[in-house]
């Protein structure tokens, strides 16, 4: 990747810190989510725009879907974080597919303590799909649990609960785009050799898969698609 890119990309290394929008600007849970799924879709914009721009200055192509998939690479963790409110909403969600089974089948991709054998698998997404928008009773009153500054009563939180479903379909899509682009170079990236060190070497000297190699260079030739789950 370009220098100036990957400048801008450290910038946006922030979001791995999982900080509190609204310890520092004031906002409420609700405005604090809306900017974490939009300001995506605002970063993604700018990339494009250097990117054309940089090919108006030098004539030079740049690859434009490389970028944005390191983007989405980026971005991804923290939004899904903000818009479930819990960690790993996506292998979580495999997890709950993978029902009912004894959980220690499935380790170490679901956590023993978020998950139980005898849980269904519709309750199971339930949990994760309803933790932002949980609420608990106050006085009469019922307020969001992630944020008890904010009422569940009226017509803000059903338009929320709308928002943050299209929010998460949208950003749901991404890790299931990783996996196809994988999926679709598997020869590539998993060799048919029985020789571990040279399927390693002749993935690693590969370079049709530059693009991709982020998402699977920490992981052996037949676990590629293993960050996908990570997620």
């Amino acid at each position: 990747m370009p220098g100036p890119f990957l400048s801008f990309l450290s910038v946006l290394s922030i979001f791995s810190l999982e900080l509190s929008l609204e310890c520092y600007t004031g906002q409420d849970f609700y405005q604090s989510a809306y900017l974490s799924a939009t300001a995506p879709f605002a970063f993604a914009l700018l990339v494009c725009l250097f990117t054309f721009a940089a090919k108006l200055a030098n004539g030079k192509v740049q690859n434009l879907a490389s970028r944005l998939l390191l983007l989405s690479y980026v971005v991804l963790p923290p939004t899904l974080l903000k818009l479930f409110q819990v960690k790993r909403a996506f292998s979580l969600i495999i997890c709950c597919f993978l029902l009912p089974v004894s959980i220690y089948q499935v380790q170490p991709v679901c956590p023993v303590a978020a998950f139980s054998s005898a849980m269904s698998r519709s309750r199971c997404l339930f949990f994760i799909f309803t933790q932002a928008l949980d609420c608990i009773e106050l006085a009469g009153r019922t307020y969001l649990r992630v944020d008890t500054s904010v009422s569940c009563d009226g017509s803000k939180y059903a338009t929320f609960a709308a928002l943050d479903a299209t929010f998460i379909t949208a950003y749901m899509a991404i890790p299931l785009l990783w996996l196809l682009l994988l999926w679709r170079r598997r020869k590539s990236l998993s060799p048919p050799t029985s020789d571990p060190g040279l399927a390693l070497y002749l993935r690693s000297t590969d370079e049709s898969l530059k693009q991709l190699r982020f998402l699977f260079q920490d992981y052996t030739p037949s676990a590629y698609h293993a960050e996908v789950f990570e997620m």
